[in-house]
């Protein structure tokens, strides 16, 4: 069983006549015209930042947002381009995200700003086995201390600037689709080392990383790899703490891995009513994003949000009904109950998946005479 976090076709309940006379029903309606009366809607694309950032700018396939607090929205977002974040000076940058809509009609990004630490420890102090730690008083939406170590280690170094370590979050498109036994690893927090290319001869530089979550998960469901895939050296938890060894200075990231073991989808109702015959407008609030149902801190919470866009929100909405004669219709969503398994640890998290629509024609079709008289 799988769930698709789309839009989906309408299923169509006709209201027949009981006795068949010799004047027939009109032969054009049957079981094909069922699958044109479909929820038109258009695409909309949230970026939301989870801090506020003056001066930032967002922009999407050359269209201008509307910005509401934190929120840039795209209306009628074009079906797929690239979501370009400018920070101001001394934030970290957010590289380009590629966006495809696919069969989805909301698409909603989550950006967690994080200022470039400032903590600094000169080459000649590090060279001496002082640590070097990164300032996580700029980390508002999580909290990652980093603690690095030259552990004897001799270093090869690319310029003279001091050691600067800085973690953060670097955002992705929300999976389309999550399936049953499938596994999804995703970086759930980047750490930037600095001088970049510096090298370590031996075991390398020792890096702990206490990151909470890390201890429920173990090393099982957890990987550290540089952004081109290589893996770290002497990877190792203990308790909170995920700590590694480094051949070189760069960019690397701490991966949950868990693996979907089981989803359940239950229908809910978002509207009724009653339309007349012709393309009609139904307004409704419709629901996207996960909530947990079991209780997530720290790369658990993390995981979630990459994975499925955002925290449980209602937004107001819109779609069109191409209504052949007078009837009812009903709007549903599916929520589905996912069941997840990273490392040791099992948890389940509660998700809003696409739309249907059921209609129910209570204006019989135009009667046709087949031969005959009356």
């Amino acid at each position: 069983m799988k769930i698709n976090i789309k839009f989906a076709s309408v299923a169509l309940v006709l209201g027949m006549a009981a006795a068949m006379t010799s004047c027939h029903r009109n032969n054009a309606i049957d079981i094909e015209q069922k699958a044109n009366v479909q929820l038109i809607q258009n695409n909309t694309l949230h970026v939301k930042f989870t801090s506020a950032v003056s001066g930032a700018t967002v922009t999407y396939a050359g269209q201008t947002a509307t910005k509401s607090g934190n929120t840039y929205t795209f209306n009628n977002a074009a079906a797929s381009g690239t979501v370009v974040v400018t920070l101001p000076a001394g934030y970290v940058a957010i590289s380009p995200i590629d966006v495809t809509f696919g069969d989805r009609k909301i698409v909603v990004i989550e950006l967690t700003p994080v200022q470039k630490s400032t903590n600094a420890v000169s080459q000649a102090a590090a060279d001496a086995n002082n640590d070097v730690t990164n300032d996580n008083k700029n980390q508002k939406d999580f909290s990652v201390k980093a603690t690095l170590n030259l552990n004897g280690s001799n270093a090869t170094y690319t310029s003279s600037d001091s050691y600067r370590i800085t973690v953060y979050v670097q955002p992705q498109v929300p999976v389309e689709e999550v399936k049953e036994n499938t596994e999804y690893p995703v970086p759930a927090y980047s750490v930037d080392c600095d001088p970049d290319g510096t090298k370590f001869d031996g075991a390398g530089a020792h890096l702990d990383l206490n990151i909470e979550g890390v201890g429920e998960v173990g090393l099982a469901g957890v990987d550290f790899q540089h952004v081109d895939g290589t893996k770290a050296n002497n990877l190792a938890v203990a308790g909170d703490v995920l700590s590694a060894d480094l051949p070189h200075f760069s960019t690397w990231n701490v991966i949950l891995k868990a693996t979907c073991t089981a989803i359940e989808t239950n229908k809910i109702i978002l509207k009724t009513g009653n339309l007349t015959p012709g393309n009609q407008t139904v307004n409704f609030d419709q629901y996207f994003g996960f909530t947990n149902v079991d209780k997530l801190t720290g790369i658990l919470s993390m995981w979630t949000r990459l994975i499925f866009g955002a925290t449980a929100a209602k937004v107001p909405t819109s779609g069109t009904l191409n209504m052949e004669r007078a009837g009812t219709y009903t709007i549903y969503q599916n929520v589905s109950i996912m069941t997840f398994k990273a490392g040791n640890k099992v948890f389940r998290v509660k998700v809003y998946g696409d739309i249907s629509t059921e209609v129910v024609y209570t204006e019989e079709p135009v009667a046709t005479h087949v031969g005959g008289s009356n």
